[in-house]
């Protein structure tokens, strides 16, 4: 996929970011991170999650300091897809980042977080 954002000024004139291009696997999947639902949530929410290929994963629920909450997933070897994992909590109210770890077979690791609101 390729992408440009192209800027029109009051006055009418162009101007055009630099293209962006990113790829996907031969199956057309990539590593996904969806967003928790319920958003904001009550003491349990649901996580949902692509991988691209067989690899390791790791889920981590941090506080906004970066201090560790919980291991949801801890190196568990998962297939390609969609999957989905649910965080039940009784932690206090406030903000949490989620974080979705994945390696790969030939060793390449990515990462990608998302915020959460927890309200009692």
């Amino acid at each position: 996929f390729t992408y440009r954002v192209t800027n029109v000024d009051l006055d009418g004139a162009r101007s055009a970011s630099p293209a962006v291009t990113f790829g996907r696997n031969a199956d057309g999947l990539s590593l996904s991170l969806e967003q928790n639902f319920p958003n904001p949530f009550n003491g349990s929410t649901k996580i949902n999650y692509t991988l691209p290929e067989n690899g390791t994963v790791s889920i981590r629920i941090m506080d906004m300091t970066g201090k560790l909450v919980e291991n949801l997933v801890n190196a568990a070897e998962l297939s390609a897809g969609k999957h989905d994992v649910t965080f039940t909590t009784n932690a206090a109210t406030g903000n949490y980042v989620y974080e979705v770890s994945f390696t790969n077979a030939a060793g390449q690791t990515q990462r990608i977080s998302k915020m959460m609101t927890l309200t009692k």
